[in-house]
């Protein structure tokens, strides 16, 4: 039971990800900036790197946003 809940997230999880790849590509970039400080430090990448795991299977808090901020872009 606990398996088939774990397995249906993290599905909802990857078809979030992909409805909103504006909003994948920013969370990975900004985590990408945060590599290179977190180096040499504790817990350093390891953090870096569940801070994004944790960011992307949570895309669905976004709603209808496809964009991590608020704001439109300017055209």
């Amino acid at each position: 039971m606990v398996a088939r809940f774990i397995g249906q997230a993290a599905h909802r999880s990857l078809r979030q990800a992909d409805n909103r790849l504006r909003a994948l590509t920013e969370l990975t970039r900004l985590h990408g900036l945060l590599l290179a400080p977190a180096a040499g430090t504790r817990p350093g990448r390891r953090w870096v790197a569940t801070s994004w795991a944790l960011a992307v299977t949570h895309l669905g808090l976004l709603e209808r946003r496809e964009q991590l901020t608020a704001l439109t872009p300017s055209r």
